[in-house]
């Protein structure tokens, strides 16, 4: 009789020890940081809350992250029951306006998932935003542009139009041709911070041919100094 509830209790230690695992949950997989206005030295940073809801304690072993995120400290273990923060910070320098989604890889013991995904993403906002996309200059004597800029005295000191090598024109693409234009501040803040400007170029003049290429705009931004606009010149 001993001896077999001496078997019993040994059976239910093994059980015991064997049900005893890590397990990692997090409150949200996916973190949006919402916008961001490009520019140099700006980033985003994410939180995630990690949990350990198993029975022994959660060994976090690496964290692999993706181009251009860095995770500055982490807690290497995480006892049962117990939370821990870990904030990944994206370095958004030289990344272009728009969607952005970066992810970091949690490596841990967690019985449940050894490499939890983690997905960190965002609006990144031009430093100035341009009316259009493409500028096509076609029997017009002026466009009208409208730029948006976090700056509040934003300037333009100059525009060229720098035409692109094309057929028998390869020489065309090293004479830029300066344009006249008047920027104006208008009296308008959008909801997000933004000051919207009003820029009137006037038509480089006739051509013999039509000019594909890029309008150059010199401005006073510390972040976009120079803000590119492909476009057309057809004068004919």
């Amino acid at each position: 009789m001993i001896r077999k509830t001496v078997s019993v209790l040994l059976l239910a230690a093994g059980l015991a020890v064997s049900v005893a695992t890590p397990r990692i949950e997090v409150d949200n997989t996916t973190f949006n940081c919402g916008k961001v206005v490009e520019g140099k030295d700006s980033s985003v940073k994410a939180k995630f809350v990690l949990k350990n809801t198993g029975t022994s304690p959660l060994k976090i072993s690496n964290v692999r992250v993706s181009c251009g995120c860095t995770v500055l400290k982490y807690d290497t273990i995480i006892d049962p029951g117990k939370t821990s923060i870990i904030e990944p910070v994206v370095n958004i320098e030289g990344f272009r306006a728009g969607f952005m989604s970066k992810s970091i890889t949690i490596i841990s013991n967690a019985q449940n998932n050894q490499a939890l995904n983690l997905i960190i993403e965002a609006d990144i906002a031009p430093a100035i935003e341009i009316s259009e996309t493409y500028l096509t200059f076609e029997n017009v004597k002026s466009k009208t542009l409208y730029l948006a800029s976090a700056k509040k005295d934003l300037k333009v000191s100059g525009i060229v139009f720098k035409p692109q090598a094309q057929g028998n024109q390869g020489w065309a693409a090293s004479v830029p041709l300066n344009l006249k234009y008047k920027f104006t501040a208008l009296d308008s803040t959008r909801a997000d911070g933004f000051r919207v400007y009003r820029l009137d170029i006037n038509s480089p003049g006739a051509d013999k041919e039509p000019l594909l290429g890029e309008f150059h705009l010199t401005t006073n931004h510390p972040d976009k100094q120079e803000a590119q606009l492909r476009g057309r010149i057809n004068n004919q």
